[in-house]
């Protein structure tokens, strides 16, 4: 498969939109257990998703 730099340009920001999202993570109450597992959980889909699209594997 070939990627245009735009693609990889729009895969890093994924990427780093969940990063900065996860590193923003202490802002949440930390009664909120149920909040962090949902984010845990989307920010490992995000990662398994980009990794699928450059052919990595986990």
């Amino acid at each position: 498969m070939n990627f245009t730099n735009k693609d990889l340009d729009y895969l890093k920001d994924i990427f780093s939109w969940n990063y900065i999202a996860c590193n923003n993570l202490s802002m949440i109450n930390d009664n909120d257990d149920e909040l962090l597992e949902d984010v845990h959980e989307l920010f490992d889909s995000n990662m398994k998703h980009i990794l699928n699209i450059l052919g990595g594997a986990i």
